[in-house]
């Protein structure tokens, strides 16, 4: 496994048979080069991924119910001061 700076060794992979109670990285982020290279990374740890290109895409999406962990790029237009009060 690769370890970029010690982050592999501070996250426990997902297993299979406690998948649907593994947390969840969001990102959300509006360059495709961007959420491609956050996705790689955390799956490459075993972590689940989900990725959205707008606030709106993000905020319009069912989210998981389980605890998650936010990937935001702060500079993204639209309604991104929105989601800090998302809970």
């Amino acid at each position: 496994m690769k370890s970029y700076s010690g982050f592999a060794s501070c996250v426990r992979p997902h297993r299979r048979e406690t998948a649907d109670l593994t947390p969840v990285v969001l990102v959300i982020d509006d360059d495709a080069a961007v959420r491609d290279a956050l996705r790689d990374l955390f799956e490459s740890v075993g972590l689940r991924v989900r990725v959205f290109e707008s606030a709106r895409e993000f905020l319009r999406a069912e989210r998981p119910n389980v605890p998650c962990c936010l990937v935001l790029d702060v500079r993204l237009p639209g309604r991104a001061a929105s989601i800090s009060s998302v809970s």
